[in-house]
């Protein structure tokens, strides 16, 4: 929890710092760090999920 409330706040301080300057290259880095974080969460739940099924099919052939 205290580890995606301190990305949260780093996020946010972009945002804001983005509000201030008004780059268009900071708003691409802000939408690229959160598909990039965004796409590893969804891998490591897929990896996962993978691994229980990967497990319980292991089990039923012994």
């Amino acid at each position: 929890m205290f580890e995606s409330k301190r990305l949260d706040t780093f996020l946010y301080s972009l945002v804001l710092s983005n509000q201030v300057s008004n780059k268009t290259a900071t708003i691409f880095e802000i939408q690229l760090v959160g598909l990039v974080f965004g796409s590893c969460c969804l891998f490591w739940d897929f990896k996962s999920e993978y691994k229980e099924i990967y497990l319980l099919d292991e089990k039923k052939e012994f």
